[in-house]
């Protein structure tokens, strides 16, 4: 079963503890949409801690050697741009 699968079965179990008799179906008060929304607040922050952990950690290293590199790389290729055009030109 996908994530997606088990993470909507979740919350619908969830719904039915929430919401028990058929009295009910079809009613929410404002009491039961504050349950849900905690539910689902709780459940996304729990998702989403790696994804700001890694990113912290990427923000934390600054300028490492490849984007160097890559810098240099870039104004290398533009200089050649400029000298084959240059070249062109003389022909």
């Amino acid at each position: 079963m996908k994530r997606v699968g088990i993470w909507a079965a979740t919350m619908l179990l969830l719904l039915c503890v929430v919401l028990p008799g058929p009295a009910r179906a079809g009613t929410l008060d404002q009491e039961d949409l504050e349950a849900i929304e905690r539910i689902v607040e709780k459940g996304v922050a729990k998702r989403l801690a790696p994804v700001q952990r890694s990113l912290a950690m990427m923000q934390d290293q600054g300028v490492t050697p490849t984007e160097v590199a890559g810098g240099i790389g870039y104004i290398v290729g533009l200089g050649g741009l400029l000298a084959y055009a240059a070249s062109r030109r003389r022909r």
